[in-house]
């Protein structure tokens, strides 16, 4: 429990404090005096030294490491992005929804979550909500729609509409007994809490500065658990994907060991054709999106190459 004297000095660095009852943390978190000075520090550099994109990216690797500290994971694991929404984009374009077509996520999740992968859906995927009861989602809602058809289940660890928090452990160990992944949309939760994705056994985990982190928008993290980067194969990429020798060449596409964008040799590496694969034509023709259920459908066998 921290004293009142450490409770004082903490909100010291926050110059709003003084004059301001802040609750808008859930949109946006206030801003320090560090966060600031950082700000500075970078419109700084910038007017005293050009481009010094060493340091830059010297602080840029920083924040992956913390990061990958904060949640119990290593920097190869952890990729930095502008957002969450790129984040999520990112694994979608990955997948492959011609064996397991399903992505379930319940009625709770954030929009964002239910448009990027309603976005797959021209590519294959079958979009199912898991309907509410209430201010909760029962887990057992959770079992009648996860089945050896779905490829990921999505979940918010908070709603940002009612607080409701996810039992994330029961639901991850439904989605993996079905052999689906999981991705963990934090959001809503990051930084009022301590975090292990390993204890969690996540495949996915999310998570941006701007809310309970205290930190400015554009900045957002992805996690892809060790074993699971060399199975996908990006469909997305930028010039921070290619390795020195190959900055001005337009013509080639080799992942880099060095680069620290999404799709990177340390966080993604194309090593198959699976995910860049076009559907099946029976894939489709599936129905887009299905209305908010709890029933199972039939299951078909488990996939080899995509299952956690």
């Amino acid at each position: 429990m921290l004293t009142d004297s450490q409770v004082n000095a903490i909100r010291s660095r926050f110059p709003i404090f003084q004059r301001k009852i802040y609750l808008n943390t859930c949109s946006q978190g206030p801003l320090s005096d560090a966060v600031e000075s950082g700000f500075h520090d970078y419109i700084s550099s910038w007017h005293e030294l050009g481009s010094p994109w060493e340091l830059w990216v010297q602080h840029y690797e920083a924040a992956r490491t913390a990061f990958a500290q904060f949640i119990n994971a290593s920097p190869d694991e952890v990729a930095i992005v502008t957002s969450v929404s790129a984040g999520i984009n990112s694994i979608a374009s990955a997948l492959n929804f011609r064996e397991r077509p399903k992505v379930v996520m319940g009625e709770f999740e954030f929009p964002t979550m239910g448009h990027v992968w309603l976005g797959q859906c021209p590519r294959g995927a079958d979009v199912q909500f898991v309907k509410a009861d209430g201010n909760r989602i029962p887990l057992g809602h959770y079992e009648n729609v996860i089945d050896l058809n779905t490829l990921i289940v999505a979940l918010t660890h908070v709603c940002f509409k009612n607080g409701s928090r996810s039992d994330v452990a029961a639901v991850t160990q439904i989605a993996h007994n079905a052999g689906a992944f999981v991705m963990l949309d934090d959001y809503q939760d990051c930084g009022t809490r301590p975090i292990d994705v390993k204890a969690m056994d996540l495949d996915f985990y999310l998570a941006g500065t701007l809310k309970y982190l205290l930190g400015p928008p554009g900045l957002a993290f992805l996690y892809v658990r060790e074993e699971l980067i060399p199975t996908l194969s990006p469909t997305i990429h930028s010039i921070s994907n290619s390795p020195p020798a190959l900055v001005d060449s337009s013509q080639e596409l080799p992942p880099s060991p060095t680069s620290t964008e999404p799709f990177q040799d340390s966080t993604f590496c194309k090593t198959s054709e699976s995910a860049t694969s076009p559907p099946t034509s029976s894939a489709s023709h599936r129905p887009c999106c299905s209305q908010p259920t709890n029933s199972a459908s039939s299951p078909t066998p488990p996939p080899t190459a995509q299952g956690p």
